[in-house]
């Protein structure tokens, strides 16, 4: 396999300065940093030795002490074919016949098995110059050719990586130890875009790297799952339509935004504490799930904050900020049910506030009621045990703080399917929801008043005439 990397340097004719020449030389390998500076400057003075003699009068200059490192020119490309076993380092198992290695791209289009494995027992073909190297391959593709299921076992190290998983695609798992980037480099992004309606499962993912301009994006209509623990600096994407689940836990040095774009992040994992790293979830976007966002996580709602799986809770230490004309999807299965088990309810702990100052009147918060008849799964329908004539409350955020600069107007109650819900479809009897705050002002409730029949007439009727009866024994 030939590859060639590009080198450049600059002739410059000081007495037409206006005049630039670019000299490009090809290596099948790059040559070392030392040994550079003296290749390239034999190089010039044996292709320019005759101009410089034919103009005497001329004062060259090259700018060749500092060299551009080596560009590759052209990845190659591999289609898996299983051929001979599972082993992705052996070469008769690719088309063409040989073993991909760093920044290659490859290619699973149904040609081969669902299975290839990087436990060999040798060292993986996609990293290079042994442990302190993190150089992986470039790109991954899985085409609708690949409509069964593929596991990739062993676990790959990606620097500036890509995986796409096309529309028509199997499930994809990766198993191992995946990291993702390399240990002291500012570069290295990493994008994982799932078009496919099946699930694509990333296991023991690692991000790391030490510079902060990272970013490891996920994409696409098909949903994500990621596990295991994510470790490093960097910044987490999530646009597309599909849902990105992450149930592992990301580390104090992790992650240090979040931007949720489109579709939706379901935390079943913990966020763990670190000194400032927001969680923006957008508008148009959702942050649903029951996992924990730790203390030094600001979460900004502008978009919808659906908390649970079914009903359940999710939980922050950190502040809470609720945005203008955000959304708040509430699921009621069971009217009498423990806050957080029968309803949704957020969780607000230690010294994390409910910030409310970003809503106003014109811009409240939608509170979308969704009633469910049965869970796991989830089928929409009349929630159990409510009664139309009784009052009720529930709590919605539930604080240790007092939540400050509360008004029943900055809310707005919908009943119907709006915002991807299903609606309340109990018969409400002329009974009414508002929102309000407990008595010591820390949690944000949702109460229903139950309406009191007023008697009719005739009821009236009857009750005057029988204040006028009057029973008396008879005299002797």
């Amino acid at each position: 396999m030939l590859r060639f990397y590009m080198y450049w340097y600059i002739l410059v004719d000081m007495e037409e300065f206006n005049k630039l020449r670019l000299e490009t030389y090809a290596f099948t390998e790059a040559p070392p940093s030392n040994s550079s500076k003296s290749i390239f400057m034999k190089t010039f003075l044996q292709k320019n030795m005759r101009s410089m003699m034919l103009k005497p009068q001329a004062i060259w200059a090259t700018v060749l002490a500092v060299l551009l490192p080596g560009t590759l020119l052209q990845a190659d490309t591999y289609i898996w074919t299983g051929a001979a076993d599972n082993d992705m380092t052996n070469a008769l198992n690719w088309n063409p016949g040989s073993a991909p290695v760093k920044q290659d791209e490859i290619t699973f289009d149904g040609s081969g098995t669902g299975y290839a494995s990087l436990n060999t027992g040798g060292p993986s073909a996609f990293t290079t110059g042994g442990s302190s190297s993190l150089l992986g391959l470039k790109k991954v593709t899985v085409t609708s050719g690949q409509s069964s299921d593929l596991v990739l076992d062993g676990g790959m190290t990606m620097r500036s990586f890509t995986m796409e998983i096309q529309a028509g695609a199997g499930a994809v798992t990766l198993i191992g130890n995946n990291d993702v980037g390399q240990t002291g480099h500012s570069s290295g992004n990493a994008s994982f875009i799932n078009e496919s309606s099946n699930l694509a499962t990333l296991g023991g993912f690692n991000r790391r790297g030490n510079g902060t301009g990272k970013e490891t994006n996920f994409s696409g209509s098909g949903d994500w799952l990621v596990t295991g623990d994510i470790i490093g600096i960097g910044e987490m994407n999530k646009s597309g339509s599909g849902v990105l689940t992450f149930s592992g836990t990301a580390q104090s040095d992790a992650w240090y935004k979040f931007t949720v774009s489109e579709g939706t992040f379901h935390l079943t994992g913990t966020l763990t504490t670190r000194a400032s790293g927001p969680v923006n979830i957008q508008s148009g976007a959702t942050l649903s799930g029951t996992g924990t966002v730790g203390a030094g996580r600001v979460t900004n709602i502008n978009g919808t904050l659906s908390p649970g799986e079914s009903p359940g809770a999710l939980t922050f230490q950190d502040d809470v900020v609720l945005g203008a004309d955000s959304n708040l999807n509430w699921q009621i299965h069971d009217a009498e049910g423990a806050a957080g088990v029968g309803t949704d309810l957020s969780i607000l702990e230690g010294d994390a506030d409910l910030d409310l100052s970003s809503l106003t009147v014109g811009n409240p918060m939608n509170i979308n009621i969704w009633s469910l008849s049965g869970i796991e799964p989830d089928a929409n329908g009349d929630a159990i045990n409510f009664d139309s004539s009784q009052s009720y409350e529930w709590a919605l955020f539930q604080t240790d703080n007092v939540i400050a600069g509360f008004s029943e107007d900055l809310f707005s109650i919908n009943l119907s399917s709006v915002n991807g819900t299903g609606g309340f479809s109990n018969d409400l009897d002329g009974g009414i929801f508002s929102v309000a705050l407990s008595d010591d002002e820390t949690d944000l409730l949702l109460e229903f008043t139950a309406v009191i029949p007023e008697p009719s007439s005739l009821v009236l009727l009857c009750v005057a005439f029988s204040g006028l009866l009057v029973f008396t024994r008879p005299k002797r």
